[in-house]
């Protein structure tokens, strides 16, 4: 994981911070839901990244203006995690790639037949209830406290063997 600050999830989501803006933070939450587990990805614009609606066989990006825009499927994955007292929702895009084990295309080609059979949407469903490391960017200057975490690393956190002595 890149270099960050580690903070608890309530600092985080409470703005006691550091000073220095567009930082990068880690905390240890767990995930308690995966919202929409079913279809996490969706169609984006190859030039701004943002959703794509299909319409009639046209695929039009209402961000960049566009009709019959080049479009690809993109992860994202929304998280509901908790850390300590605190719950916040988290958004992985890029990052899911690391916590499916798969790139979206791959994850829709696999699961598209027997989802519940697939290793990839086990391995999301089995991530509930665990622990991870979370890397955020935080922009400090934005003074919304429901503002969006969105992860760009997650780590899933080892469970640690008990030692028994004798």
């Amino acid at each position: 994981m890149r270099r960050a600050i580690e903070v608890p999830l309530d600092h985080v989501l409470d703005g006691l911070l550091s000073e220095s803006q567009d930082s990068m933070y880690k905390f240890k939450a767990t995930i308690v839901d995966i919202l929409y587990k079913d279809e996490p990805w969706y169609l984006s614009s190859k030039t701004c990244r943002k959703k794509v609606k299909v319409i009639k066989e046209v695929v039009a990006c209402i961000n960049c203006n566009i009709d019959n825009v080049e479009y690809a499927m993109r992860y994202c994955l929304r998280l509901e995690v908790c850390g300590g007292e605190k719950r916040a929702r988290v958004v992985l895009f890029e990052a899911a790639n690391s916590l499916l084990g798969c790139k979206v295309q791959e994850y829709i080609q696999t699961t598209s037949i027997k989802k519940e059979e697939c290793h990839y949407y086990r391995k999301l469903v089995l991530s509930k209830d665990k622990q991870f490391n979370f890397l955020v960017r935080i922009d400090l200057t934005d003074a919304n406290p429901r503002r969006s975490l969105i992860a760009e690393e997650i780590h899933q956190l080892e469970d640690e063997a008990p030692i028994i002595l004798e």
